[in-house]
């Protein structure tokens, strides 16, 4: 079912945003799960402080919400 909704994701984000969900440059972050729940956190919390990751984060949630309309 998982594999499923991941295909359906991708073939929706391919047709309707001309996006590609392994396009690595559409995320601020990603984290390995071999991190740990522990490490992940942490990893999250530094990246907060990153300059460039709060700038971009920005950009996102206003082109969400401008195509959320």
């Amino acid at each position: 079912m998982i594999a499923k909704s991941d295909s359906e994701r991708r073939g929706f984000m391919r047709f309707a945003f001309k996006m590609d969900l392994d396009d690595m440059s559409l995320y601020d972050l990603v984290i390995n799960p071999k991190a740990g729940v522990e490490g992940a956190g942490r990893l999250i919390l530094e990246a907060l402080e990153v300059q460039a990751v709060k700038e971009c984060s920005l950009t996102a949630l206003e082109t969400m919400e401008r195509m959320a309309c």
